[in-house]
């Protein structure tokens, strides 16, 4: 999937500043031209799909709703929520676009 440039930027700083991740310690290279990405499957940290148990367990940081939220803070109390700054918002606009 193809995001917006800004969107990935902000998701990168986000990233790289609460989760210490960058693309390439995930091996998940990106490439502004998604017509030019050829990933080999399994070869990108982190691809499998937990239940929200395990998700849990190695999920550090979201922009879930609140309902989720207060769900998560109990399986996870270190969460960090992501709240886009007005900034940001602005930017991006609703998804992204």
């Amino acid at each position: 999937m193809a995001f917006a440039t800004g969107l990935r930027v902000v998701g990168d700083e986000s990233r790289r500043k609460y989760l210490q991740s960058t693309d390439e310690a995930e091996r998940t290279q990106y490439k502004e031209d998604w017509t030019q990405m050829k990933v080999k499957m399994g070869t990108a940290l982190g691809e499998d799909v937990p239940s929200l148990q395990g998700a849990a367990k190695i999920m550090h940081t979201t922009d879930a709703v609140e309902e989720a939220t207060e769900l998560l803070k109990k399986l996870l109390p270190e969460m960090v929520r992501f709240e886009a700054s007005l900034e940001e918002l602005e930017l991006s606009k609703d998804g992204g676009s």
